[in-house]
């Protein structure tokens, strides 16, 4: 059925939770655009007043050989890289047919059945490398974006072949293949000009990750009211957008130049045979600064439907991203902190369109002037203590404790009588500590899973029926020294009780290191009311990285808790998917458990899912502390790769007036990129998956762009029955 217009919730459950897409809106016949999609009046496009960008295209076959033609145009790119950030290229290398083949397929594509598409939205796609949407982040927009697209990872011919649309995946392979020779002689003369001879290798690492998009912006009633896409950069090294003949992109200027001055909006319009090349926000870091990702946007029209494809590279993942060293030496000083991709991305996708907002993750804040040498940098940070906040101002609450980075430690050193408001948690959020059950069960021998025989299996069937169950037991006997224990919690005392700017350096907008994080709560500009709770959170690679990034307080002790703990996991691994018929060989253990982290924070209640001897479904049980015992819980990723065997258990943390609390929990998980699916004997034998297959990354995005929410987070896996 068709949405009621005026309803921005039938709009939404039809254009998006559908995924009928602004196309099926268009199709079913409106004649005014739907509120939903107004957008405020400083973000719609004032077509009449924008600049026209003249610039004539950059002819890259000059770039052949060597000469006057070719350091002209190396010039002229370094230039166009340097100011708008956004330039056009012919004879590039791309065959003009498959230019317009591609344009052609866009709008068949587009023009397929809404069940067809469909099948491609996040959260049913059969495969983790396409997806298929509408706007940008539509939980997130005020007002949604004029656009459907169709969003693919390469990985590889072969998966190319097998996972992308049959309609479209031949074309697009042509087009990624025939332009990767433009990228990287575009890349070779960027980086050139930092006196940079990259060779294959090099580039490899800034383009190691490829998407490709196609978009479909459908003829608009109201073009002046909306956008098809609102005001960002990119996040990678470099795009390359085929646009067609209809027009609409529109780049902001960071300088004054002669066509046009800073802050005004230029239009780039379409020029035959040409591509369009734009530098993301990798690219601006790795120059630091030098090189500018453009701030640009897309406007509808009410002439035609429009398409544009674009080939986005980037970094993978798991890449360490770092302004070049021989661009700092020359500069003196780094604009941009060393971060992991991945975390970058995390922040890009958590938040609607916002201009070029997402630099700020990276970008160094500088509290007095930097000096700097030509071999040093130096960062200096007021010493000087922040003062209270007003309790009463959330604002000033928020500021005090989440950007200064006092924490709750500092809220409650200053003196408070009684909890801000910023940290008032709605009625149904608060724990019921007279009414909860406690939990009696023994902990775990882990001694008695050494050898074979009835006190192996017993122990065994223990994990397996708390696995199944609770997804929470405890364990004694598990390998890790108990005077490490102890000291651990001490040491999680000592650190919290630094001053304010000892911590504070590892907050996540100014940290030395992308292993270490200090934040208080857990998303605190998502949390409607913030958790109360400070935290260091500590990423591992390999210990020689631990030993140079991680805090000196506590590196050593928290490597030996690592190194002592994971020998305890790998065995409850080996009795876990045991259970399940698997057989696990170290190799594969190893890539469950690839990624660790660890972290600090300062009564432990687990939510039921199950009717037990102790309990009914729904009841919250508080596990309290046994001596010498550690406590396992079952993750998200446990319980899909059991098919739902396993539960991963929903739990929350009681806040206490007697005494301040530490925990010191190690993180395990696979790599980003690991593709995450149901085991196969476990499907086999339950004859149906319950969750799709995804790469973790994207899991992880999902987790990390909301405030806490239950288990809300496995649905982004589930497969919804038809």
């Amino acid at each position: 059925m068709a949405p009621s217009f005026e309803d921005g919730n039938s709009v939404f459950e039809f254009v998006v939770r559908r995924g009928n897409g602004v196309k099926g809106l268009v199709d079913s016949g409106l004649s005014k655009v739907p509120e939903a999609y107004v957008q405020p009046p400083k973000e719609r496009i004032d077509k009449e007043n924008a600049v026209k960008h003249c610039l004539p295209p950059i002819d890259l076959s000059k770039l052949d050989g060597f000469g006057p033609d070719h350091d002209e145009m190396a010039d002229q790119i370094v230039k166009a890289a340097e100011t708008l950030g956004f330039f056009q290229v012919v004879n590039h290398g791309v065959p003009l047919h498959l230019l317009e083949s591609l344009k052609d397929t866009a709008h068949y594509f587009f023009s397929l059945p809404p069940q067809r598409k469909a099948v491609y939205c996040s959260d049913v796609s059969p495969s983790p490398l396409v997806k298929y949407g509408t706007s940008f982040m539509p939980a997130k927009e005020k007002a949604l974006e004029w656009k459907d697209y169709i969003l693919m990872q390469y990985t590889n011919d072969d998966e190319a072949l097998q996972h992308w649309p049959q309609e479209i995946k031949g074309v697009l392979l042509e087009y990624l293949r025939s332009s990767i020779g433009m990228v990287k002689k575009l890349l070779q003369v960027l980086l050139g000009n930092f006196g940079i001879k990259p060779d294959d290798p090099m580039i490899d690492v800034f383009i190691g990750k490829k998407m490709l998009s196609m978009n479909f912006y459908p003829a608009c009633p109201n073009p002046d009211l909306t956008i098809g896409v609102g005001r960002h950069s990119d996040m990678g090294t470099l795009t390359v957008l085929l646009q067609d003949g209809i027009g609409g992109l529109y780049v902001k200027m960071e300088q004054d130049m002669d066509y046009g001055k800073k802050g005004d909006w230029i239009e780039i319009p379409p020029t035959p045979n040409a591509l369009v090349i734009n530098v993301g926000d990798m690219l601006q870091i790795l120059s630091n600064g030098k090189y500018k990702s453009a701030e640009h946007r897309v406007r509808t029209t009410s002439v035609s439907s429009r398409v544009s494809i674009p080939i986005f590279t980037m970094p993978r993942e798991t890449t360490k991203i770092v302004p070049l060293p021989q661009v700092v030496e020359k500069d003196g000083t780094a604009l941009y902190r060393e971060f992991v991709l991945i975390d970058y991305m995390k922040n890009f996708f958590g938040n609607a369109h916002e201009g070029k907002k997402s630099l700020d993750f990276a970008r160094i804040t500088f509290l007095h002037h930097p000096q700097s040498t030509t071999k040093k940098t130096f960062l200096f940070y007021s010493d000087r203590k922040s003062m209270a906040p007003n309790l009463e101002d959330r604002n000033s609450v928020f500021e005090f404790a989440v950007r200064q980075g006092n924490g709750v430690k500092g809220l409650v050193d200053s003196g408070l009588s009684t909890v801000p408001e910023a940290y008032v948690q709605p009625p149904a959020e608060r724990i019921d500590k007279e009414n909860a059950i406690q939990y009696d069960l023994p902990p775990i021998d882990l001694s008695k899973l050494d050898g074979h025989g009835p006190d192996h299996d017993e122990v065994a069937n223990q994990i397996v029926r708390a696995a199944e169950t609770l997804g929470f037991f405890q364990v004694v006997n598990h390998g890790v020294p108990l005077h490490l224990l102890e000291s651990l919690k001490v040491s999680a005392h000592e650190f919290f009780s630094l001053p304010p700017q000892r911590k504070a350096v590892y907050l996540a907008d100014v940290s030395p290191s992308p292993l270490v994080k200090y934040g208080t709560s857990y998303m605190p500009e998502k949390e409607k009311a913030l958790g109360w709770k400070d935290y260091i959170l500590m990423q591992y690679t390999n210990d020689d990285e631990a030993l140079q990034h991680w805090p000196q307080e506590i590196k050593e002790i928290l490597l030996e808790y690592l190194r002592s703990s994971m020998g305890m996991v790998k065995k409850l691994l080996q009795v876990s998917l045991g259970n399940l018929g698997v057989k696990p060989d170290d190799s594969m253990i190893d890539v469950l458990i690839d990624k660790k982290m660890l972290n600090e924070v300062g009564g432990l209640y687990v939510k039921m899912e199950q009717d037990t001897s102790y309990g009914k479904k729904g009841d919250w049980i508080h596990i309290p502390p046994t001596p010498n015992a550690l406590v396992i819980n079952v993750g998200d990723m446990l319980q899909i790769l059991s098919n739902g065997k396993y539960k991963s258990a929903e739990h929350i943390v009681c806040t206490s007036s007697t005494n301040s609390r530490v925990s010191i929990p190690i993180f395990i998980m696979p790599r980003e990129t690991t593709k995450i699916a149901p085991l196969p004997q476990v499907v086999e034998k339950d004859g149906i998956a319950v969750y799709r297959e995804f790469v973790y990354v994207d899991y992880m995005n999902k987790v990390f762009a909301n405030a806490l929410d239950g288990k809300k987070p496995l649905d982004f896996a589930k497969i919804s029955p038809a």
